[in-house]
């Protein structure tokens, strides 16, 4: 595959991945295809995907259950089981159970990344498995959404954008270019993309973050931080601070607001710094700011190689 193609092939699956996803689920359509498991708490579910986005929701009961939705691409009608059975030749669809386990496996036959705009039709997954589930995604473009799943998630996706949320468990998360919003979870939880940007809201535990270019946006999180980018904005908004935090960017601004009452030993450099002194004793210069807040406490980091950097207070 030369350069271009390699291009046209990476355009292809984050496209797929903003066309098709997990919002754009239907409720009012006809699975072409249900399956229904019985397993144990805690369960585990794992899903290998090309171009398909796929929706778990945590509930009661000892049931994994898989409900299947197809639609003629571009179109908004749904694909009678016997419309789909017609396509499924181009496909690879499996469905394994052993034991408390529930593998779902759904690719293209013969793709090599390049013909992702041949498929005639685009499938959906919407998977109800219990509370207490352990998951396992890798996909090639498709959206993937958790909601109200405990355990620990291992994520891993070429393009797709990736919503997690309420849930506890420890998080492992991938992407070449895809978006991850995460909000109301509990766990330790790494996030590393190549471009796309980070959200999260109401998370509590260690939290790490690196992409390559996109902005880091952080509200209302309990625990250590360490959030990295090389080019995008940094932006957190922390209403209790129990642990250390560390902000770095290459080049994007970087923004923290905290409480006014935080003890905290501050590093903070950048291409400009912005800072109201509260009870502070140390160095304050227009580009770095080095000593102690409130008597000092957990360690708070801003560097930026260019960008501003300010850090404001909550109250």
């Amino acid at each position: 595959m030369n350069l271009l193609q390699k291009l046209f092939s990476l355009f292809g699956l984050a496209l797929i991945g903003l066309l098709i996803s997990p919002q754009t689920l239907a409720q009012d359509g006809e699975p072409f295809r249900t399956r229904t498991f019985d397993v144990s708490s805690p369960a585990e579910f794992s899903a290998e995907t090309s171009g398909s986005a796929v929706k778990v929701t945590g509930t009661q009961g000892g049931q994994i259950v898989v409900r299947m939705y197809a639609k003629y691409r571009n179109q908004d009608e749904y694909m009678s089981a016997a419309e789909v059975d017609e396509n499924l030749g181009d496909y690879t669809l499996k469905l394994e159970h052993s034991g408390n386990e529930v593998d779902l496996v759904f690719k293209r036959k013969n793709s090599n990344g390049w013909n992702w705009g041949d498929q005639k039709m685009n499938v959906y997954f919407e998977v109800e498995v219990p509370f207490q589930t352990e998951t396992t995604f890798k996909t090639s473009g498709g959206s993937i959404s958790l909601e109200g799943v405990s355990g620990d998630h291992d994520i891993s996706t070429s393009g797709g954008s990736v919503s997690i949320s309420k849930g506890e468990g420890d998080i492992t998360a991938r992407s070449s270019g895809g978006s991850f919003r995460l909000s109301d979870f509990s766990g330790d939880i790494e996030v590393k993309t190549s471009g796309g940007s980070v959200s999260m809201d109401k998370l509590e535990g260690e939290i790490e973050v690196y992409t390559s270019g996109g902005s880091v946006k952080l509200k209302d999180i309990s625990g250590s931080i360490g959030a990295y980018t090389s080019g995008g904005s940094i932006s957190a908004d922390l209403v209790e601070i129990s642990d250390d935090l560390e902000f770095k960017s290459s080049g994007g601004s970087i923004t923290v607001s905290i409480p006014s009452t935080a003890g905290l030993d501050l590093d903070i450099r950048g291409g400009r710094v912005g800072f109201d002194m509260i009870n502070f004793n140390g160095t304050v210069e227009k580009d770095r700011v080095n000593g102690e807040m409130n008597g000092g406490g957990y360690s708070l980091v801003m560097q930026s190689s260019g960008g501003r950097v300010k850090l404001e207070y909550t109250e």
